[in-house]
């Protein structure tokens, strides 16, 4: 058999493998402290830090013996000329029947209003930083004898909004079968309008508290600043709202004067207030005003905005 007569010999002296590691680091650091900042660097690269976004919850302090907090949203019905009168607190203005509501509708129980905080007034600049979702089936409903008892009355005209015959004939043989009947007009026995009190027990809870960071390395503000929005589950549209009325055939409204309420969170006891905010009224206070939401009287108010 023929083969190749080779012959591999091993030396005697040491094995080396070389491995081809980066020499153009700085020595002084510390090869210790070099590979501690290299294993830092590849988790951070591929394991999300660990970060507490654990909340807290803080309730308003108001003057209100209960500590009841105050949103009234008006909506308009005659366009931009300035008059008080011209806002209601009620949904019908937005296409949304007093029927509808007694008969929660889904065009009723999907709309909400919707509050975005963010950490500065200026549009150009700001971040959002949270927002709050309020559902509208929680509102404070209409009284007989107020200043909007006529939002109460049933109506039994076709061809008016909120036409309602059930509730009308059913409130018409309720009054013929009392022992003192008082004829027409007849009125709803509950009907939401777009005010709103929250306190800190039941539904009106909700609204109530506000949550917002424990661990106050993440994010440091104590202040932000409130605008509105009301989605419309009848048309599909969002109605914009401003602190204050319009003024009279204005449209190109002064940022941020009409936007926003400011909120002050207060770390030590977990409360927090909302002021009024405008830099024209109240320039000698960078823009603060007085405390809103104590009582119906100095409610959070905020008016729907009219497009030209």
């Amino acid at each position: 058999m023929t083969v190749n007569r080779i012959k591999i010999k091993t030396g005697g002296g040491d094995k080396m493998v070389t491995i081809p590691f980066a020499t153009d680091f700085d020595e002084s650091l510390g090869r210790e402290q070099l590979i501690n900042l290299y294993e830092r660097a590849e988790m951070q690269d591929n394991v999300n830090i660990t970060q507490d976004f654990e909340t807290t919850r803080y309730s308003p302090d108001t003057t209100h013996t209960d500590k009841h907090i105050f949103y009234d949203m008006q909506f308009n019905s005659g366009g931009a000329t300035g008059n008080p009168v011209d806002y209601l607190p009620d949904y019908f203005l937005v296409g949304i029947s007093h029927k509808d509501i007694i008969e929660r509708k889904e065009n009723f129980i999907k709309s909400f209003f919707k509050f975005d905080f963010y950490d500065t007034p200026n549009p150009q600049t700001q971040r959002l930083y949270f927002s709050i979702v309020n559902p509208i089936n929680n509102g404070k409903s209409f009284v007989k004898g107020s200043q909007y008892d006529w939002n109460l009355q049933i109506n039994n005209d076709p061809l008016n909004i909120n036409y309602d015959n059930i509730s009308y004939l059913q409130s018409e043989l309720a009054d013929l079968n009392s022992t003192s009947p008082t004829g027409p007009p007849y009125y709803y026995d509950k009907l939401e309008s777009s005010m709103f009190e929250f306190s800190s027990v039941g539904k009106l809870a909700e609204n109530y508290y506000i949550n917002w960071l424990k661990n106050r390395d993440l994010v440091t503000y104590n202040v932000f600043y409130m605008s509105c929005k009301f989605f419309n589950a009848e048309t599909g549209k969002t109605h914009k709202f401003i602190n204050k009325i319009q003024p009279a055939n204005t449209y190109n409204l002064n940022l941020p004067d009409y936007y926003y309420y400011q909120l002050i969170l207060n770390p030590l006891n977990f409360t927090y207030i909302f002021n009024e905010f405008d830099l024209t009224i109240h320039s000698s206070n960078n823009g603060i005003g007085p405390q809103v939401g104590s009582s119906a009287g100095s409610a959070i108010k905020f008016y729907e905005y009219v497009n030209p």
